[in-house]
C-alpha cells in the first residue's frame, strides 16, 4: 500500500497536523509521502517543468491565438478563460473581504503529473489550497481519495469558515455561490472513490450535512500526537526567570497569528480586565507586533518553533486558554493536555469532546467576555482539583500515533477493497 498525503504547506497547524499523520503512518509499516510547496518530490517536479516549458515551442496558430487574446484582454478588459476571468474577480474582490482567509479551488499545478503522486495506491488529501485543482484532479483522477478535513472549505466556496462566509455575504455572497457550484459539480462528477475524515464530530457532521458531502464515507479520526516530544517539564525556575509573582495563576494563549480575530484574544484581553479577585499573568506565545495588551499583566513569548521549547511552556503554566470562535481540534490543545495542563475555552468544535469539566480542563457555555470571566475566576479557585498526571494519561490514549494511524490504515483498506 502506497500512501502520498498532498497539503499545501507543512506548516501551520494544518499543515503540522497533515505531516504528522504522515509520520504516524509511516512508523506504523505503510510506505507514506508527503508532498508540499516545500517537499522534495514538488521541488524536483517543478524544476523538470520549467526546463521542459522552456524547450516547447508554441504553434503560429498559438502565438497568434495568446497575442490576439492578449490584445482584447488589454484593451476591452475581455477575457475568454473562465477560470483566469474568476481569478481577476477574486483579486480585485480579496483586500476588501474583512475575513482570515479565502482561496479558489484553482492551480496551477496537476499534482497527478507528479511521480510520487502517479505511483500512489491511495491519494490523501489535506488543507490543499492553492496546490490542487479540484476540477481538473477530480475529472481526470481514478485513484482512491481520502480527504482528511483541517477546516470547511472543502464543502463551502471561497471561505474557510463559516463566520467569515456570515460576514462576507453582502459583499461576496455571489461570488461566493460561483465558486461553492464548480467545487460542488467537480465533486460529484468525480471518477474516483472518495472518503472524508474529520478530527472532530462538529466539522464532520457539518461536512456530512452539506450539499457537496452528504452522500460521502465520512469518518471521525482524531490527530496523532507524538506524547515523548510533548511532556511534562516543570521547571521550579519558570517563575523567577519570567518575572512571574509567585501567587499569580499563569495563562498560556499560543496562536501562529495572534491577532486572528477567530482565536479570540479579544475576549480573552476584556476577560481578563475585569477579573479583579485574582492575580493573573497572561503569556503569549505568537506572532503578537499588532496587538495592545494594556491593562493587564502579561508577556509576549513571540513565535516560537522548537517542539521542546512549547512543551516546555505548556508545562509550567497553570492552564491553557483557547478561546477561539471557531475550531476544528486545534494541535495545541493536544500540545496542552499531553504536557498534563488543563485547557479552558468555550464548548465550541472539537473542544466539546476532549475537556471535562474539572479534570481535563473548564468550557464556558456562551461564547463572551463575561461568559470567559466566570470560568477562568473559576479555575482560578479551583485549581487544585485538576491532576496533571490524570491529564497527560488521557492525552496519551486519545492521541496515541501508533492507535491513530491503525484507524486511518483501516480506512484506506476499505477504499481499496
Amino acid at each position: 500500500m502506497r500512501v502520498v498525503h498532498i497539503a499545501t504547506s507543512m506548516y501551520g497547524g494544518a499543515g503540522r497536523a497533515a505531516y504528522r499523520i504522515h509520520e504516524a503512518i509511516l512508523k506504523n509499516g505503510v510506505s507514506s509521502a508527503f508532498l508540499s510547496f516545500e517537499s522534495k518530490y514538488f521541488k524536483e517536479w517543478n524544476e523538470e517543468l520549467i526546463r521542459l516549458n522552456s524547450l516547447r515551442r508554441l504553434s503560429i496558430f498559438q502565438r497568434e491565438k495568446n497575442r490576439i487574446e492578449f490584445r482584447l484582454r488589454k484593451h476591452f478588459g475581455l477575457e475568454f478563460n473562465t477560470v483566469k476571468r474568476m481569478e481577476r474577480e477574486f483579486i480585485i474582490l480579496r483586500p476588501k473581504l474583512n475575513s482570515e482567509i479565502a482561496s479558489l479551488p484553482f492551480s496551477n499545478y496537476d499534482v497527478l503529473d507528479i511521480p510520487i503522486v502517479r505511483n500512489a495506491d491511495i491519494i490523501h488529501l489535506h488543507w490543499v489550497a492553492g496546490i490542487l485543482d479540484y476540477p481538473k484532479f477530480l475529472k481526470n483522477n481514478k485513484k482512491p481519495v481520502l480527504w482528511t478535513l483541517h477546516d470547511m472549505n472543502p464543502f463551502q466556496g471561497i471561505f474557510h469558515y463559516k463566520d467569515d462566509e456570515k460576514r462576507n455575504v453582502i459583499l461576496a455572497g455571489k461570488f461566493d455561490r460561483k465558486i461553492y457550484a464548480i467545487k460542488e459539480k467537480a465533486i460529484h462528477n468525480r471518477k474516483t472513490n472518495l472518503a472524508i475524515v474529520s478530527p472532530s464530530h462538529w466539522l464532520l457532521n457539518e461536512a456530512l450535512n452539506s450539499d457537496l458531502f452528504h452522500d460521502i464515507q465520512g469518518n471521525c479520526i482524531q490527530y496523532p500526537l507524538n506524547t515523548m516530544v510533548f511532556s511534562p517539564n516543570i521547571n521550579s525556575k519558570f517563575r523567577f526567570e519570567n518575572k512571574i509573582p509567585e501567587n499569580n495563576t499563569v495563562l498560556l494563549f499560543v496562536a501562529e497569528r495572534v491577532s486572528n480575530h477567530r482565536k479570540g484574544l479579544d475576549l480573552l484581553i476584556e476577560a481578563l480586565k475585569s477579573i479583579t479577585q485574582f492575580q493573573i499573568t497572561l503569556l503569549v506565545l505568537g506572532d503578537s507586533d499588532d496587538i495592545c495588551l494594556k491593562g493587564i499583566d502579561f508577556r509576549k513569548l513571540g513565535s516560537i518553533k522548537d517542539n521542546e521549547k512549547l512543551a516546555y511552556y505548556y508545562s509550567n503554566s497553570d492552564a491553557f486558554i483557547l478561546p477561539s470562535r471557531e475550531d476544528n481540534l486545534p494541535n495545541v490543545m493536544l500540545e496542552a493536555l499531553a504536557c498534563g495542563t488543563p485547557v479552558i475555552g468555550f464548548s465550541i468544535g472539537g473542544l466539546t469532546k476532549h475537556i471535562t469539566e474539572f479534570e481535563t480542563g473548564l468550557l464556558a457555555k456562551s461564547l463572551d467576555s463575561d461568559s470567559l470571566k466566570t470560568i477562568i475566576e473559576s479555575f482560578c479557585a479551583n485549581k487544585e482539583r485538576f491532576d496533571r498526571k490524570e491529564i497527560r494519561n488521557y492525552a496519551k490514549k486519545q492521541f496515541d500515533e501508533k492507535l491513530i494511524a491503525e484507524k486511518y490504515i483501516k480506512v484506506y483498506s476499505e477504499l481499496l477493497n
